[in-house]
């Protein structure tokens, strides 16, 4: 039990301490995805190599989002959570028959997809060819590891954060990145190109293994109970249907963007990756995290019919994402240049990379304050153990995302597919308030309205300073070399960030 113990640390109660948790070793993990994306970026460079990597990310992470994270996310907590309150080793019985249905219906369908892995990525990357796709189909195959470890990690997160063991699962995705930042030195220099997809299987394992103590501590066991006809195992399979037809709408805008841009230049998709991993820090370590921490609170409230105290628990994660997000995305937006040339640009990645990835995440900055929203609200959706309406949002936002990425590809290139993207992220949030709203009926608007405007206002004022400073430091210390750059980023961001705590204080 003492082993069991060495990363169960105690649960976190409050979900704003458990989001400050989860956001600050979500921020560690971001940096080492910066990391991470450096490295890849100054060996490889925007060209065929890293849109292989990226392009075989595709099938395994549409198997393991559509057939499991879908079932995990909005499904297992709820169900595990609300039989843990009438009898713990029934809700542990449960847990373990869930894992076992994870594992069959993930090794199956990986199976499948590997003997047809060559067909489906023709239809996935038709402009590849040749080498290009025969080395993408060799690298799909050996990553349909990474789920298999991933569909296990999942059920364990679940038990962690169903006990509010936050700290536990923060650093799965920590160990994530180590494992892949490993592999590239490690298996990159044996193996070429190869090695990073064992580079992304030793990071999948690492994510499992850190949780396995703390889950084990909290009285997960496994077990070979394979009645699945039982009621709470059908319940998640009736809740998992919509919930992977979302995802799998989500999965497709995806693969859509890989489609449109592998018959773009070279590149294209390395570019897009690239650029939306960039843009998604504030996403991971405040909207994910707020998110992931209030939803065992608002499935709390919601099954003890509490809804008075609910949305009030949904208005203060959502202004409070709103604080973290806006200002970070006018940070990204007016220093996208800077950023890009200080994180990415080294080695084999040169100016035409540099200014292709700025441009699209630009577009893409545009749409972070709902990017970040859309967790939550699907979470609150989740709670309310509605599944149907983050679907049907979703279908009208990828239908909205594949015209415009079609039309504005051909005019604007790799840029015009993030624009698109961030315009369908919109529709998508605004559609799951607006039914929200009507749900409830009412969700604290006038607090949430109000304290936009105001997060705004200092954003902006945050925005005009860092845009102020970034001309006089340019001008007077010119850009032509790394410190000069990381002087002149690092200045107008504390600038632009103590004028935005001041004006948001003062407001």
């Amino acid at each position: 039990m003492k082993l069991f113990s060495l990363f169960n640390f105690g649960p976190i109660r409050k979900f704003t301490s458990a989001a400050f948790v989860i956001g600050a070793l979500s921020l560690i993990s971001s940096l080492l995805g910066l990391i991470r994306d450096r490295v890849l970026a100054s060996c490889f460079g925007a060209g065929d190599t890293l849109d292989i990597y990226y392009a075989a990310f595709r099938l395994p992470d549409l198997v393991f989002n559509i057939l499991i994270f879908g079932a995990l996310s909005s499904a297992f907590v709820p169900i595990f959570s609300s039989q843990l309150t009438k009898n713990k080793k029934q809700a542990f019985e449960f847990a373990g028959t869930a894992l076992n249905l994870v594992l069959i219906i993930i090794l199956g369908v990986s199976l499948i997809s590997l003997i047809f892995t060559p067909w489906l990525l023709k239809i996935i990357v038709p402009g590849f060819s040749g080498e290009k796709l025969k080395t993408t189909v060799e690298l799909t195959r050996f990553m349909f590891l990474s789920p298999v470890f991933l569909s296990v990690s999942g059920i364990f997160s679940g038990v962690l954060t169903t006990f509010k063991k936050f700290l536990t699962y923060s650093l799965a995705p920590v160990m994530y990145n180590v494992g892949i930042i490993f592999g590239i030195f490690f298996f990159t220099p044996r193996w070429g190109i190869h090695g990073l997809a064992f580079a992304v299987i030793a990071g999948a394992l690492l994510h499992m293994l850190i949780q396995l103590p703390g889950a084990l501590a909290s009285g997960f066991r496994f077990n070979l109970n394979f009645n699945f006809m039982n009621e709470s195992v059908k319940k998640i399979s009736r809740l998992m249907l919509p919930r992977s037809l979302s995802l799998l709408v989500n999965q497709f805008n995806l693969l859509f963007i890989t489609v449109i841009a592998s018959t773009l230049m070279a590149g294209s998709l390395a570019v897009f990756n690239l650029a939306n991993n960039l843009a998604g820090i504030p996403l991971t370590i405040f909207g994910a995290p707020f998110a992931i921490a209030v939803f065992p609170d608002l499935a709390f409230l919601y099954n003890r019919n509490r809804m008075k105290k609910f949305t009030s628990t949904f208005s203060k994660a959502f202004t409070r994402i709103s604080f973290f997000v806006i200002p970070s995305a006018v940070i990204i937006l007016v220093l996208r240049a800077q950023l890009v040339r200080l994180i990415l640009g080294s080695g084999k990645f040169d100016w035409q990379d540099t200014t292709l990835t700025f441009q699209v995440l630009g577009f893409l900055a545009l749409s972070l304050f709902f990017q970040s929203l859309i967790p939550l609200v699907s979470r609150t959706f989740f709670a309310l153990h509605n599944t149907v309406i983050p679907f049907i949002a979703g279908l009208c936002a990828a239908v909205i995302n594949i015209t415009l990425a079609f039309l504005l590809s051909r005019s604007m290139g790799v840029a015009g597919i993030a624009l698109a993207f961030s315009a369908s992220q919109a529709i998508y949030l605004i559609i799951m308030l607006v039914i929200l709203y009507v749900k409830i009926g009412g969700l604290r608007d006038h607090e949430i309205i109000s304290s936009f405007l105001k997060i705004s206002a200092a954003s902006l004022i945050c925005g005009a300073v860092i845009q102020g400073t970034k001309h006089l430091s340019g001008h007077y210390l010119g850009t032509d070399t790394f410190l000069k750059i990381f002087i002149q980023t690092s200045s107008s961001s504390l600038l632009g960030i103590s004028s935005f705590i001041f004006s948001a204080w003062y407001l």
